[in-house]
C-alpha cells in the first residue's frame, strides 16, 4: 500500500498540530479571563465613579443652597445695619440738636433773669429742664443701644 503521506510524517505533524492547538487555546483561554476581568474591574470603577458623581453632585447642591441662605443672611444683616446706622445718626443729629437749644438757652438767660429757652420746635413753648433733657440723651442713647444690638 502507498500512503500519500508517510505515517511516520502525518505522526509528528499531528503532534505538532496537537501541540499548536492545545498552546493555543490555552493562550485565548488565558487571554479571555484576563479581558474578561478587565471588563469587571472597569465596570465596577465606573459604577464607583457614578456613585462618587452623584454624591459629589448631591454635596454640591447641598452647599449651594448653604450659600444662598449666607447671602440672603448677609442681606439681611445689611439692611438691619443700615438702619441702625441711620437711627444711630438721626438720635445723634437729634441730640445735637438739643443741646445747641439747650446751651442757646443757658446764654440767653445769661442776659435775662428767666431760665427758660425760648419757645422753639424741640420744646414746643414749654420750658426744657437740664435734667429733663439729660433723661431724653439717656432713653435716646438706651434706645439706640437696643437698635445696635
Amino acid at each position: 500500500m502507498t500512503y500519500l503521506w508517510d505515517p511516520q510524517q502525518v505522526g509528528g505533524l499531528a503532534a505538532v498540530l496537537l501541540f499548536t492547538v492545545l498552546a493555543t487555546g490555552c493562550v485565548s483561554q488565558t487571554s479571555y479571563e484576563l479581558a474578561r476581568k478587565d471588563a469587571d474591574m472597569a465596570t465596577l470603577r465606573y459604577q464607583q465613579e457614578q456613585e462618587r458623581t452623584q454624591g459629589l453632585t448631591a454635596t454640591n447642591k447641598k452647599m449651594r443652597q448653604y450659600v444662598d441662605e449666607l447671602e440672603t443672611s448677609l442681606r439681611d444683616t445689611k439692611e438691619r445695619l443700615a438702619r441702625a446706622d441711620k437711627d444711630w445718626k438721626d438720635t445723634r443729629d437729634e441730640l445735637l440738636k438739643l443741646k445747641i437749644t439747650q446751651e442757646q438757652g443757658q446764654k440767653r438767660s445769661k442776659g435775662r433773669d428767666i431760665m427758660t429757652p425760648p419757645p422753639g420746635p424741640e420744646t414746643s413753648g414749654r420750658s426744657v429742664e437740664p435734667d429733663t433733657t439729660k433723661r431724653q440723651i439717656k432713653e435716646l442713647l438706651e434706645q439706640l443701644q437696643q437698635l445696635v444690638q
